[in-house]
């Protein structure tokens, strides 16, 4: 089965792609193919004429004028009185819009999908990046956190050493006081020259200013 000839078209099919039926007649039944067909089109339709079967497939098929038709197409074998295959009935129907519809769908859909990916991409680097400035945030307040103990545990530990630096001054000059009675007369007793006398009868040397503070400090508590 090499040549597949027309011979019969109607008004519609003129209609439809444009050629009279002078030019139709005679033709190969593929001569309407185009270089978008699918190569197996024309395998399968063969192989429903050999095996004298009917065939429904879409097929992308070209005008005269050049514009792509998309046909649904219904090849069905045509026998005569003892059964003999004679001819093949072949049918187009006009899905061009039907397919231009689904192809806009498929590109809005292809479009939409991209949108949403690029914008899922956005999403997830914007978390990406909060969820970093969140552990960066955490990190600071954990060592601010520590900084402040830190801080309480070493003022503790200051006012701890200057309470006992003063209890321990409070000691020397209580001791001083109870066990040396200075005379008013700095000769007498040859004091040495850096000596301070803080009434007729006592007087701190060796301890300083800082006895003399605590020394006070006993006298405004008591």
């Amino acid at each position: 089965m090499t040549a597949i000839p027309i011979v019969y078209v109607n008004q519609s099919f003129v209609d439809l792609f444009c050629y009279s039926r002078e030019e139709v007649l005679g033709q190969n039944y593929f001569f309407l193919t185009g270089p978008d067909t699918n190569p197996e089109v024309e395998r399968h339709i063969r192989a429903a004429m050999q095996a004298d079967a009917p065939l429904t497939l879409e097929v992308s098929l070209r005008a005269k004028d050049g514009r792509e038709v998309w046909t649904a197409q219904f090849v069905s074998p045509v026998h005569d009185e003892q059964g003999r295959v004679i001819q093949h009935f072949a049918s187009f129907w006009d899905i061009t819009r039907r397919v231009r519809a689904e192809r806009r769908t498929r590109r809005l859909n292809e479009v939409l999908e991209s949108r949403v990916r690029e914008r899922t991409h956005e999403l997830q680097t914007e978390l990406d990046r909060r969820h970093a400035l969140e552990g960066v945030l955490t990190e600071s307040i954990r060592e601010k956190d520590q900084l402040r103990s830190q801080r309480s545990v070493l003022l503790h530990e200051v006012n701890h050493r200057a309470k006992n630096s003063i209890a321990m001054a409070i000691s020397m000059l209580r001791l001083q006081i109870r066990h040396r009675t200075i005379p008013w007369s700095r000769r007498r007793w040859k004091m040495p020259s850096n000596a301070w006398i803080i009434s007729p009868a006592f007087t701190i040397s060796s301890t300083g200013r800082a006895a003399m503070m605590c020394r006070r400090l006993i006298w405004q508590g008591t």
